[in-house]
């Protein structure tokens, strides 16, 4: 799991984006906040960093929530379709998210599909 804003660079210089705490978001949030005003450029909203720092404590965290959504069967003839919607935290690291044995997402809810009658 991560717990921090990090880069990751190819050996060429050019910036990786593969986990969600790569991300520029993540790394403006928690980075430019501990050192402001040392890290404001042209792309940072100034008011945002403001705010967020009234609102972080010192050593938080970012906790990223994802949702998903997929179709799916509920009976062994395969006539009843719901579409399950799933929760996880971005902290956990995406080789483990997907591999569905992990269990990183639980189901939140399930969505029936409805079926349109001729008339409609």
């Amino acid at each position: 799991m991560s717990f921090s804003a990090e880069q990751h660079f190819t050996k060429k210089g050019i910036r990786r984006y593969s986990e969600i705490c790569w991300s520029t978001f993540w790394w403006e949030i928690q980075v430019y906040i501990q050192f402001y005003p040392l890290y404001i450029n042209s792309k940072t909203n100034v008011n945002n960093i403001l705010y967020s720092q009234d609102k972080l404590e010192s050593g938080a965290t970012i906790i990223p929530i994802l949702l998903g959504i997929d179709e799916t069967y509920v009976n062994l003839l395969g006539c009843t379709k719901v579409h399950p919607l799933y929760i996880t935290i971005g902290n956990i690291h995406k080789k483990i998210r997907q591999t569905y044995s992990r269990n990183a997402y639980q189901v939140l809810a399930y969505f029936p599909v409805l079926e349109g009658t001729k008339h409609e």
